[in-house]
């Protein structure tokens, strides 16, 4: 079975055989190149792709972050525009700009939502999504407070401020009121400062000097019973506008920490998702780099397999054709020494094969040359 298969391959032609072993060792060649490529190009496409959601997602975190703190900045204005044009035109005017500010925070959260979908980010922000509801509402609440805060002419300060000029036109002119006078001065001073720094300490003061000033207009003696009576009903009036005023005031100083807290909150969690997407994008850069790293060693194992392969071949070449060309030199050797009856092998009908033929055919033509010669002599 190995002399047939053998003479088969024998039966080849040299520039064959030579075409067959390169044309092998290039297809490994390529298979290799194909392999590595496919890796390199398959891991590499994904991992791009996830490296660029990574700063797509970092991108968007940040963008967020942006339109929240455009939020706070407008509510900061919003803050000192209530103090100069009033409650109302303020409120116009900076409701559009938060939700606006909001939307475009919302509009962010809608594209970070599909990134974070199935991943430990979707409750934070989910989180976030709350938070930013949470936002619009409280200045709604802020806007609310301002509102009924009102000026020195409308709202519970200006319902407080007409209480204290309706006491002060009532004591002008009379005598035996100087204290309940000087009363509604103190008590007026101390809502001012709680006007220009509202506080905790400053509510306090101007509560207890309320309170001294319907003590005072009690004991005037200078006021007729029925005037007395108007007096404190106002003081009464003042002093539960002033309770609204510290409430509502309360109100805006609640919403203005919550703003801070809802902000940081917020960026904090924004700050947590754009490090996710960063790191997923490093994993991402990491995995090309072991993914070529991976190939570079699959190409090194397959050209060192095409080497072996082409070692192997040019053995199996040498071996069929030099071998063979060997025991011809042999035969060639032997029959000029005079061997003529040594056997030539043929093997194949390829170049050696034939070489093999013309080397026996010029064996017989020198036999048959001799046993001519040997015949004349003979017949001589």
């Amino acid at each position: 079975m190995r002399r047939i298969s053998l003479t088969k391959f024998s039966d080849i032609r040299i520039r064959t055989k030579l075409a067959i072993g390169f044309a092998a060792v290039f297809g490994v060649i390529a298979m290799v190149a194909g392999v590595g490529a496919t890796a390199v190009l398959s891991v590499q496409s994904s991992a791009e792709e996830a490296s660029a959601n990574g700063q797509r997602l970092n991108a968007l975190s940040l963008e967020l972050q942006r339109h929240l703190a455009n939020a706070q900045r407008d509510i900061s204005e919003y803050q000192l525009s209530v103090r100069n044009t009033g409650p109302k035109v303020a409120t116009e005017i900076y409701t559009i700009r938060v939700r606006n500010d909001l939307d475009a925070a919302r509009a962010a959260m809608a594209q970070i939502i599909p990134m974070v979908i199935g991943t430990a980010e979707e409750a934070r922000v989910v989180q976030m999504t709350n938070q930013i509801d949470r936002f619009e509402q409280e200045f709604e609440r802020l806007a609310a407070a301002y509102d009924a805060y009102g000026t020195a002419d409308t709202g519970f300060e200006g319902a407080f401020r007409t209480q204290m000029r309706a006491i002060e036109d009532g004591l002008a002119g009379k005598t035996g009121v100087e204290k309940a006078s000087a009363a509604v001065l103190a008590a007026g001073r101390a809502a001012d400062d709680y006007n220009t720094r509202p506080a905790e300490a400053t509510a306090t003061r101007a509560t207890v000097a309320l309170a001294a000033l319907k003590t005072e207009i009690d004991a005037a003696g200078g006021l007729k019973a029925e005037d007395k009576a108007a007096l404190r009903a106002a003081a009464e009036s003042a002093v539960a506008s002033f309770a609204k005023v510290t409430e509502a005031q309360g109100m805006v100083l609640s919403s203005t920490t919550n703003f801070q807290s809802l902000v940081q909150g917020i960026g904090t969690t924004a700050n947590r998702i754009g490090a996710s997407g960063l790191d997923a994008s490093k994993a991402a850069e990491t995995d090309i780099k072991d993914t070529t790293e991976s190939a570079i060693r699959t190409v090194l194992l397959y050209t060192v397999m095409g080497a072996l392969l082409a070692a192997l071949m040019v053995v199996v070449l040498t071996r069929t054709i030099t071998g063979r060309i060997a025991r011809l030199v042999e035969a060639s050797n032997r029959m000029s020494l005079g061997e003529l009856d040594v056997a030539i092998p043929v093997e194949g009908r390829d170049e050696v094969g034939q070489l093999a033929e013309s080397l026996h055919r010029m064996q017989a033509s020198l036999r048959a040359a001799i046993e001519r010669l040997r015949a004349r002599r003979a017949a001589a």
